[in-house]
């Protein structure tokens, strides 16, 4: 018997997640990024710079050097971190998720 194998998206997107177009570095560990849907966003990277791949890059010459890869379009750093452009939406949206009991943010 054949079982579809289940399919994990970050929320809110699917496979049709717009692609990362360009970067700006507008503080110490934080990006303005830049999609081919029109939309752009900051996200501060710092909070979520932790556990053995991640955590190198609290450094903050390490984290200067991030590039863009403009055939995966995915942030690249020296040191072989990668992420790409539906992780970057995923954590922007969660970023963007009130804690139960706050006060929604106001839209950008």
């Amino acid at each position: 018997m054949f079982l579809p194998q289940p399919q994990f998206y970050p929320y809110p997107y699917s496979r049709s997640t717009a692609q990362l177009t360009g970067f700006e570095q507008i503080g110490d560990y934080t990006l303005r990024l830049h999609f081919n849907d029109d939309r752009s966003f900051h996200l501060n990277f710092l909070p979520r710079l932790i556990g053995r791949s991640l955590a190198p890059l609290r450094e903050k010459d390490l984290f200067a050097t991030v590039r863009l890869d403009p055939r995966r379009r995915a942030l690249l750093w020296a040191n072989g971190t990668e992420m790409d452009s539906a992780t970057l939406r995923a954590w922007h949206a969660a970023s963007r998720r009130p804690i139960s009991g706050d006060k929604p943010l106001p839209p950008e």
